[in-house]
């Protein structure tokens, strides 16, 4: 059985109004009924002023299309036709207002409940990233640490080999050589564990090149503006290390910075 609660279109609004709470009634209605039906029971609301507005344009076409201007009298009169024309303008231009003035505060109002809800989920985003953007890059730390362990384990390793063949020891020599190998190996694939969702989705990370002013009065003539394109160019020229390095552009600090680009 559906609903046969009539649908009460909102009023004009008047000098005084609450515009607050006029928007949170409009959002109201628009939550119980549909936004499609709100505005054909509200325009129809206005249909008999809307009529009126269309019976007077149409006759005073027709007395336009009628007209025969070849005396003073007939101008005279076409002269006052013409101001009831721009008479209709005005009355139709304030009645246009008046009525899409409760539509154009509940499309406000909408607007500022989903930037509200955008912005908010975008903050939330990038604080989470930030986050994420930290724990990886201390896991990557690890990882890397653990690569140069492994890796200095495997050269001591193939020290001990050598040392062993030198030494005429051939089993002692090829069972460090095997284990030199494993560990370079392993120094070589080591990985850190990928962060993944709870969907098997995982977090991937990139490496965005940052820069930041530490002294104008070392800044390249380009750059006197400075010009954010140009310093970004030269920063996207420059090969990791000397991104890492930090010193390649004069009075400006390079450096990498982890961003989150998993959805």
């Amino acid at each position: 059985m559906t609903d046969q609660t009539p649908i009460t279109p909102p009023r004009e609004p008047v000098i005084g109004d609450n515009s607050k709470a006029q928007e949170e009634a409009i959002l109201a209605m628009i939550a119980e009924n549909g936004i499609d039906t709100i505005l054909s029971v509200y325009i129809g609301s206005h249909s008999t002023k809307i009529d009126k507005l269309v019976v007077r344009g149409a006759e005073l076409k027709a007395s336009v299309d009628r007209a025969v201007i070849d005396s003073q009298d007939k101008a005279d009169n076409g002269a006052t036709v013409l101001k009831m024309i721009t008479t209709l303008e005005s009355v139709a231009d304030a009645d246009k207002k008046d009525i899409k003035g409760p539509i154009l505060t509940a499309s406000k109002a909408l607007d500022a409940v989903f930037k509200s809800i955008a912005d908010g989920a975008d903050s939330t985003k990038k604080a989470l990233k930030k986050k994420l953007g930290a724990f990886e890059d201390e896991k990557e730390q690890k990882a890397a640490a653990e690569r140069a362990r492994l890796q200095a384990e495997a050269e001591q390793a193939q020290r001990a080999a050598e040392a062993a063949a030198a030494a005429g020891s051939a089993t002692q020599a090829e069972i460090a050589s095997q284990k030199a190998e494993t560990l370079a190996e392993q120094a070589q694939t080591h990985a850190a564990v990928k962060t993944r969702s709870a969907a098997g989705a995982s977090v991937h990370t990139r490496k965005d090149r940052r820069w930041e002013i530490t002294d104008h009065a070392l800044l390249a003539p380009d750059f006197w503006k400075p010009d954010e394109d140009k310093i970004s160019a030269a920063v996207k020229g420059l090969t990791d290390d000397e991104i890492t390095a930090g010193g390649k552009l004069a009075g400006i600090r390079t450096y990498f910075e982890t961003a989150i680009v998993g959805r």
